[in-house]
């Protein structure tokens, strides 16, 4: 066990320990509060209430110092501290003054007299902790406590309680505890703060949420206590026995306080309080001084006096005008935070720009008109071209263009509408009503904002794009945002103007985004298992003179894990957007690579085609790519061919052509793919380093039924031969269409009538069976000729 272990077990005992001595000597002075004796038997009743308020004090304040106290809570305990430190410096006056009875001459009367002075002073003086105290304890809380506020409230509250003693006192003979007027005063504001504490306590359990806290509970019967033994004294005589009862109830409520610092601290629920409370409380007060004031000018005025009389009559009205003046002060200060109040949340919802409703604004409106389900339509509005604005005018205009812009707007929306700036260039208007009331004000604003309008002496001319979202059941405030947020950027990217919301719609693009995000998660680098979503199928690419297979093609699929396995065209425009081509042509170069290598390893040496996309040919990572693909793999760079298509090549035809000439360079062959349906150029033919032309499909479809496309292809098939180009015909799908190929001249065919593309699995069992030369050729050359345009021939 280490030392600070022993010393958490440790703290606990120590304060268990000086609680229990606390108990019993707050039990001896109760006895000898009640059992009256001789002199020495109250001086050490004296003795044992200082030592019980001694421990009480230790208790308080090393529970202030506890690390395990809930955060902030030291602050009451602190306070508590310092009062019972008070309370006891005053149990040992009243010691003193026990001893010596001659010190009651002082007040001109006996020594319980002057006791009461004592008291009236200690409390006093212990008031402000207990109070500061009791404050920070709510705003740990959570609750919004003003402290100069509360303190100038509860300051007021003791000026006023203790007029209405005085007054009391002035309607009487004399004072009852038979003191000169000065000397009345100390009780009386003692008895004051006791009560000023007390309600104080009580309220502020309220206010923070501690009706469950028994510690909360203690405090208030400890000062409840405190109080009813200080009022019991004026009230029931000077006696000795009378006298013992401030101490009694001194004592009691610092065992109360002990006992409760030793009770744990329950979980705290925050709260929040309004300003209703405390401006009730100020007002209270200031009523009550008020007639203080009245009550007391009349009772002068009856007496005779008709002037300002001794000291003993102006007292309540000199503490009743303190009172007013502070309350006063705290009801200045209260209209001034809620005038602050008003005015921060009038500019928490509204724009500075424009002086219309902010986002803010509109969600809580919006919030609101849903809760009540009746109809509603939230129409989104971007302003087309503003960064054109901002960039030929400047900011200032810009911002001039919105305020123009909001002020037209305005005029359009109806009386139950509002208009909203959401940032930027966006507005949002919320409407009543269905889809045939926001379409009309769709179209109206989409009107208003393609008019000219003059900004700065500068002419300038916008549009808007207006997406319209209806509520419906089960749409909550975000979800109509979002809705009409989205028909927006529908009606902007189609240039539409004005878009309603589409659900079919909306489905596909959010089924759209998660198939980008998946598809980012799949090529992370780091996602070793994701990446193995994505496999390499092969279609075979035979030779028509000899039947033989020469090579393959390389085509990627991904094995969703939920839609199965998905083609090219379901998510390949999307890796080409978003720019993940680099790492998904990695993927497919790489298991090529190794696939060819594996094959050439095994005796079947099979050149492998892959294909490059537009935006990686010029890639500045892919001659590095290349190169460290050849020398982990080991393929021979003449048995790996990049196909690029003609459109490819034509983005960027310098880049394109020095990117080809590099890959050439490394002995890898480049194939143009696709060749005769995009920017066909015989220079480009000249200039390229191929090895190899891919006719499109769509001519060898139309090769049988159109005299034209046959004499394209024948034509192609001579040109690609002069130029020492291999021909690869695609799209093979019928035995006449084979013929037909062969009898043109190709050199090559590929199509679902050898093979589908399929994996390495299932396709190397396919290569054994046709190992054999000859097996194609024998099934269509032997004499046998097929119909073809006449021009072809």
């Amino acid at each position: 066990m280490t030392v600070s272990d022993a010393r958490q077990i440790a703290a606990p005992k120590r304060l268990l320990a000086v609680a229990t001595i606390t108990g019993a000597a707050a039990g001896c002075v109760a006895l000898g509060a009640i059992v009256d004796g001789p002199h020495w038997r109250l001086l050490l009743r004296d003795a044992l209430a200082v030592v019980a308020l001694a421990g009480a004090c230790l208790i308080l304040w090393r529970r202030a110092g506890d690390r395990l106290v809930t955060n902030g809570e030291s602050g009451v305990w602190r306070g508590l501290a310092g009062a019972m430190a008070v309370f006891s410096a005053g149990a040992v006056a009243q010691l003193v003054l026990d001893a010596r009875p001659w010190s009651g001459a002082v007040l001109g009367q006996t020594a319980p007299a002057g006791s009461a002075v004592i008291f009236g002073l200690a409390t006093l003086a212990a008031g402000p902790l207990v109070y500061w105290g009791l404050i920070g304890w709510n705003q740990v809380r959570g609750a919004r406590i003003d402290a100069r506020g509360e303190w100038l409230n509860g300051v007021s509250a003791v000026f006023v309680i203790v007029s209405i003693a005085d007054l009391a006192m002035g309607w009487g003979t004399s004072a009852p505890i038979g003191l000169p007027w000065w000397a009345v005063q100390a009780p009386l504001f003692g008895i004051a703060t006791a009560v000023v504490l007390l309600g104080t306590s009580t309220t502020m359990a309220s206010v923070g949420g501690l009706q469950r806290d028994l510690r909360a509970w203690g405090i208030t019967v400890s000062l409840a206590v405190i109080g009813c033994s200080e009022l019991a004294f004026p009230l029931l005589g000077s006696g000795h026995e009378i006298a013992n009862l401030p101490l009694l109830g001194w004592v009691v409520a610092a065992a109360v306080l002990a006992a409760c610092a030793v009770l744990s601290s329950p979980p705290i629920e925050l709260r929040r309080e309004s300003s209703q409370g405390t401006a009730t409380g100020a007002l209270v007060v200031l009523l009550a001084a008020v007639a203080v004031l009245v009550l007391n000018g009349e009772r002068l005025f009856r007496s005779g006096t008709g002037g300002p009389g001794g000291i003993d009559d102006r007292a309540p009205t000199l503490f009743a005008t303190l009172a007013v003046l502070g309350v006063s002060t705290r009801l200045l200060h209260l209209v001034s935070d809620l005038t602050h109040l008003a005015q921060t949340r009038q500019q928490a919802h509204t724009d500075d720009l424009t002086g219309i409703a902010n986002r803010r604004a509109l969600m809580s409106r919006l919030d609101d008109a849903v809760e009540q389900g009746g109809p509603v339509s939230l129409l989104v509005l971007d302003l087309d071209r503003f960064k054109e604005v901002n960039d030929r005018y400047g900011h200032a205009t810009g911002d001039d263009l919105l305020r123009s812009a909001a002020a037209r707007f305005a005029a359009l929306i109806p009386p139950d509408g509002l208009l909203a700036r959401l940032g930027g260039d966006e507005f949002a208007i919320l409407l009543n009503g269905g889809w045939a009331g926001a379409c009309r004000l769709a179209g109206d604003l989409a009107d208003e904002a393609a008019s000219i309008v003059q900004i700065g002496g500068n002419t300038v001319h916008t549009t808007a794009s207006i997406g319209v979202a209806t509520s419906g059941a089960d749409l909550d405030s975000e979800e109509l945002l979002r809705r009409a947020d989205t028909a927006m950027f529908r009606a902007k990217a189609g240039h539409l103007g004005v878009c309603r919301y589409d659900e079919q719609i909306d489905r596909t693009d959010r089924e759209r985004a998660t198939r980008i995000e998946e598809l980012r998660e799949a090529l992370d680098p780091a996602g070793q298992q994701l990446n193995e979503q994505f496999v390499v199928h092969y279609q075979p690419q035979l030779e028509l003179a000899t039947g033989e297979v020469a090579g393959v093609e390389a085509l990627v699929r991904w094995q969703h894990p939920v839609h199965g396995l998905l083609a090219p065209g379901d998510f390949l425009d999307l890796v080409e957007q978003f720019g993940l081509m680099p790492q998904l042509t990695e993927r497919v170069l790489r298991q090529a690579a190794e696939q060819g290598a594996r094959w050439h390893s095994g005796g079947r040496p099979l050149r492998v085609a892959v294909n490059l996309s537009a935006s990686f040919l010029t890639h500045p990572a892919l001659l590095a790519l290349l190169d460290g693909v050849l020398a982990s793999t080991g393929l021979d760079p003449a048995f790996l061919v990049l196909e690029v298509t003609e459109t490819t090549l034509m983005i960027d035809a310098d880049g394109g052509l020095r990117a080809a000439h590099a890959i050439a360079s490394r002995g890898v062959g480049l194939s143009i793919d696709d060749y005769g349906t995009g920017y066909s150029s015989l220079a480009y033919l000249n200039d390229l380093p191929a090895v190899e032309l891919k006719l499109d499909q769509s001519f060898i479809r139309r090769l049988l039924v159109d005299e034209r496309t046959a004499a394209i292809v024948a034509a192609t098939v001579g040109l690609a031969h002069r130029l020492g180009l291999r021909l690869i015909a695609e799209g093979v799908e019928d035995e006449a269409t084979l013929s037909a190929v062969r009898l043109l001249g190709c050199d090559e065919s590929q199509g679902y009538l050898h093979c589908r593309p399929q994996p390495v699995e299932t396709l190397d069992p396919w290569l054994a069976q046709h190992t054999a030369a000859g097996r194609a050729v024998s099934r269509g050359a032997a004499g046998e000729q097929h119909e073809i345009a006449p021009s072809a021939r």
